[in-house]
């Protein structure tokens, strides 16, 4: 028997977003009781079954249909032979979307990087924090989301990073902040954000233009410096400031827009 929950949990796992239908009621004559289950990717591939036929299609289509931040429904569907099905009952199905939590790269385990990946776990961001140190993990944080030990600034270009990641760069060193951020920039993540004073971001921008070839659309939309304009001090205030960009950032892609 196919276990529809373990491939929804396996398919969010692996960052794909799939959408889960289930009948929740029936009435009449129906090719399957309620229950029955069904999930649809993007491609339009489907595991497990409502029915069959006609209607499984027009749940598939409107499981398609479904956008980002659109909110579960209730859909209802008469099996009837004025609407070419033959079984002459209804069903009602529930359709949601199930997107994977968000990948948040941060680069930099410093205190600032340890205090926002501590922070953005519990607000639902599945965390991967990357560094070069030696040493700079320890089993609290193993424990605690995904540490990567690796050479910069090459490591970006390996993690692939897509359209709906987001990017905090915070490391050591200037030189490593602006390369890490030119290099990931490219891959347009949804949020990208770099840690900085005016002078060295003065001197990212410059070289953002002239030694990595970046547009100035794209340069725009790197936040710098990053994090919500709060008077900040310490890593877990600078921590905060950008955790509250972060969230900025992911509700407005959902749709949710601040209150006035």
């Amino acid at each position: 028997m196919v276990n529809i929950f373990q491939h929804a949990n396996q398919a969010l796992i692996t960052g794909q977003a799939i959408t889960f239908c289930i009948v929740v009621s029936t009435s009449g004559s129906v090719p399957r009781r309620a229950g029955a289950k069904m999930l649809v990717w993007p491609d339009g591939r489907i595991e497990g079954t409502i029915g069959g036929g006609a209607t499984e299609l027009e749940v598939i289509n409107r499981a398609l249909q479904i956008k980002p931040g659109d909110l579960p429904k209730i859909h209802s569907f008469d099996l009837k032979p004025e609407h070419g099905l033959a079984c002459g009952g209804s069903i009602q199905v529930y359709i949601e979307r199930m997107s994977p939590s968000e990948r948040l790269f941060i680069f930099g385990a410093g205190h600032i990087g340890k205090a926002l990946a501590g922070m953005a776990v519990r607000f639902g961001f599945n965390v991967i924090i990357v560094d070069d140190r030696e040493g700079i993990f320890g089993e609290s944080d193993l424990t605690a989301y995904r540490c990567i030990l690796a050479s910069y600034p090459e490591i970006p270009a390996s993690l692939g990073i897509n359209e709906s990641d987001f990017v905090v760069v915070a490391t050591y060193e200037h030189k490593l902040d602006i390369e890490i951020t030119a290099i990931a920039a490219k891959e347009y993540p949804l949020y990208i954000g770099l840690i900085g004073s005016k002078a060295k971001l003065a001197l990212a921008r410059k070289r953002f233009t002239e030694d990595f070839n970046l547009t100035e659309e794209l340069i725009d939309r790197i936040d710098m410096p990053i994090g919500v304009a709060i008077a900040a001090e310490t890593p877990d205030e600078i921590a905060l400031a950008i955790l509250a960009s972060l969230i900025d950032a992911r509700n407005r892609s959902r749709g949710i827009m601040p209150k006035k």
